[in-house]
């Protein structure tokens, strides 16, 4: 999550809970009133008013990016208090479409993201699943939910030396998309992730389908199915095969994983 976005998650939450003597753990001032209208403002969110028991009464506004009214929708109407864990959750949600509008669309593994479905790592069955993963793989999966994962066209280019043909069968062009979604050294693991997910029966259009930002970030578009747990099992096996891929193409990337994870902790 972008930086500048990290303390509207935390700031509404000090303007609710009293301490037990009593005392607001909070006190309401001016420059707080500046602030918090600063932080909300970067959310794309504005202030009505705050309270101590109920948090901050927030708005949002028309014509926003639909995602916007998608995450919010546990509010009646378009204003909602921050005082509980759900609205919490909102806020994080809210800061994730702000982060992913930040993409610069003009690149080519943006193609999808201004539809992705922020909500996708909150589902349970994605929770789940990633609980279940070894340290190595979610390790992996960090860095390519970042979008950081490499290939051959990638080093290449990086190295100005031309174009290396994929080293499984010759392709011309072995882009990380190229080995997750039609390199045949990758189709029993394509086959797997299918065979293994609760969505029955799945499409197997998904993997040619799926815009560049699933195949390169692992986001699920809104596009991709009307239901929500279904986004989650399309992002899961979407990821089960980016992790087959990392994990088989290591070496060739070059990968830190002990790096990444160092990072991330």
């Amino acid at each position: 999550m972008q930086t500048e976005f990290t303390y509207t998650r935390s700031c509404p939450q000090h303007s609710k809970q009293p301490k037990p003597c009593g005392a607001p753990l909070f006190v309401w001032s001016p420059h707080a009133d500046c602030a918090v209208q600063k932080h909300m403002n970067s959310l794309g969110l504005d202030v009505l008013e705050h309270c101590t028991e109920r948090g901050l009464h927030l708005r949002i506004r028309e014509d926003d990016d639909p995602r916007i009214a998608k995450v919010t929708a546990m509010s009646r109407g378009r204003a909602f208090w921050t005082g509980t864990p759900k609205a919490e959750h909102t806020l994080r949600a809210v800061a994730r479409v702000r982060t992913l509008q930040m993409v610069v669309l003009s690149r080519w593994d943006s193609e999808g993201i201004d539809d992705a479905d922020v909500d996708i790592v909150s589902r349970l069955p994605w929770k789940k699943w990633y609980a279940s993963l070894s340290t190595k793989c979610q390790g992996l999966l960090w860095i390519y939910r970042a979008g950081a994962v490499h290939s051959s066209t990638r080093a290449q280019r990086d190295r100005s030396n031309g174009f290396a043909l994929c080293v499984y069968c010759g392709f011309h062009t072995p882009s990380f998309r190229h080995w997750w979604s039609n390199c045949p050294r990758f189709n029993d693991d394509r086959a797997t992730a299918a065979s293994c997910s609760k969505l029955s029966p799945f499409p197997h259009s998904f993997w040619n389908l799926a815009p560049r930002c699933t195949s390169k970030f692992g986001w699920i578009t809104y596009t991709a199915s009307t239901d929500a747990d279904a986004r989650a099992h399309f992002a899961i096996a979407a990821a089960q095969v980016a992790l087959a891929v990392m994990d088989a193409t290591e070496a060739l990337m070059d990968l830190d994983v002990s790096g990444a994870m160092s990072s991330t902790s």
